[in-house]
Parts: structure tokens; C-alpha cells; sequence
């Protein structure tokens, strides 16, 4: 199938849950439909040395996804470019609640309007939730798998157990053998 045919039929669609398979009939189950379509470029702003941000674009990886990482400290946005990653959410939904200085109440997210909310995370980059992450025209701020899946697919289709035995766990359990020491 097409990328942009799958992308129409399957992600433009309200997010169902399509968990591990489909049911179709009795007799037959089907995949979950992002295992049928091209793997996304995805575009990720993230933060360099953020342990975070690198489990996230491991998984993406993982899920078979091409990834472009920018740095979201450096990358060169505009206010309206970073506006459009927050959609329809609250502007306090905007904002990265570990940064140091929502922490120490130097930036009350609640307390700011759209203009001084941008203005403030394009003066500290550290206060935008992250990652954001683009795909085509659409734009996202946070990772959250279940919105990411039923976006792009976030399953590379092979089992934990194969994944292990390559010696690559992506999801965080960090349990293979290591080589005996020398």
C-alpha cells in the first residue's frame, strides 16, 4: 500500500485501540495497521544529553521510524512555529513541569497567556515540554505512546523476546548478560 494511502485510511482517523490485533472475522485476525504502511520520518526536537529524550528515540527507532534529531536548544523557532505543536491544549499543558524554574515558582505556566508563554520558552528552551515531534504537517509536544501509536505505530512488529535475544531491549529493562570481565 501507499504511504499517503495508509496514512488516510488508518491515521487520519479518530485513534482506535488497536492494541495487538484486529479482529475481522472469527477465523481471521489482521496486524495492527500501522505494521502495514512505510515507517514515518519523524522529526524530534529534543534536548541533547536528556536520558529521557534518548530512551524516546530509541523506541521510535525501534518501531522502524527515520529519525531527524534537532536540538531544541539550538534549533531556530519562531514563536509561531512552536505555537503549532501545542494544538488545542491548555497553555499550562505547554510546559515542562521538571524545569528548574517552574520548580523554584520563577515561571508559573498557569499565570501565563499564549504570547508571554512563548515568549518564556523561547528564552529558556528547558521550560517547553518535549520532545516535540513532527511527522508531515502534524505536530506534537510530549511523548505519549498511545497517541504516538495510534499516530505512527510505535511497535516494530517484533516480539520482546527476539528483540532480547539480538541483545537490544528498547523499552528500559537493561537485564542482558554481559561479558565476563577480562
Amino acid at each position: 500500500m501507499g504511504a499517503a494511502f495508509c496514512r488516510a485510511l488508518f491515521h487520519a482517523a479518530p485513534p482506535l485501540d488497536w492494541t495487538k490485533s484486529v479482529l475481522i472475522a472469527p477465523w481471521i485476525r489482521t496486524a495492527h495497521p500501522a505494521a502495514e504502511c512505510p515507517m514515518a520520518e519523524v522529526i524530534f526536537y529534543g534536548l541533547a544529553g536528556c536520558p529521557a529524550n534518548a530512551r524516546q528515540k530509541q523506541q521510535l527507532a525501534a518501531a522502524g521510524h527515520r529519525l531527524v534529531d534537532r536540538d531544541l536548544a539550538t534549533a531556530e523557532l519562531t514563536a509561531a512555529e512552536l505555537r503549532a505543536f501545542f494544538g488545542d491544549k491548555e497553555v499550562d499543558a505547554w510546559f515542562n513541569r521538571r524545569a528548574a524554574a517552574v520548580k523554584s515558582g520563577t515561571v508559573m505556566p498557569d499565570a501565563l497567556d499564549e504570547s508571554a508563554a512563548l515568549a518564556a520558552m523561547l528564552a529558556d528552551r528547558d521550560l517547553i515540554r518535549r520532545p516535540l515531534i513532527q511527522v508531515g504537517d502534524r505536530r506534537e509536544a510530549g511523548f505519549d505512546p498511545t497517541t504516538l501509536h495510534a499516530w505512527i505505530g510505535l511497535t516494530s512488529g517484533e516480539s520482546c523476546d527476539d528483540k532480547h535475544a539480538r541483545g537490544q531491549c528498547d523499552h528500559g529493562h537493561q537485564h542482558f548478560v554481559k561479558a565476563p570481565a577480562a
